[in-house]
């Protein structure tokens, strides 16, 4: 699957799971509850998305924008968040798997006090 512009969409609960999404506009889409393992979003934008409790289990995070995005419950698990970007915006809530997260960026680290990992 390879989808480009998905401005505002409504995926709430697809399965994309190893969707190919590279530099996919998904700007204010809904995505919540949605299996987004091992997908691939490199250079995607996300502003504004909706990612509640999804499954980004694997998934490739490289340059992805997550500014305003709500990533309540998300399932980071051995995902790729090298270069991510994002603002005092991005909700973090009850994020999973960052112990597992691929070069997690230290800015992260330090906002959510995870020193140890």
């Amino acid at each position: 699957l390879s989808l480009g512009v998905l401005t505002s969409a409504y995926l709430r609960s697809a399965n994309l799971s190893g969707a190919t999404l590279i530099r996919a506009n998904l700007r204010r889409a809904n995505l919540s509850r949605t299996n987004l393992s091992h997908t691939n979003f490199i250079g995607s934008n996300l502003v504004n998305a909706d990612l509640r409790h999804v499954d980004l289990t694997g998934a490739n995070l490289t340059s992805v924008n997550l500014s305003s995005a709500n990533l309540t419950g998300a399932n980071l698990s051995e995902a790729n968040l090298e270069h991510i970007l994002f603002d005092e915006s991005t909700n973090w809530h009850d994020i999973r798997g960052l112990e597992t997260a691929k070069k997690l960026p230290t800015t992260i680290k330090k906002k959510l006090n995870l020193s140890r990992i």
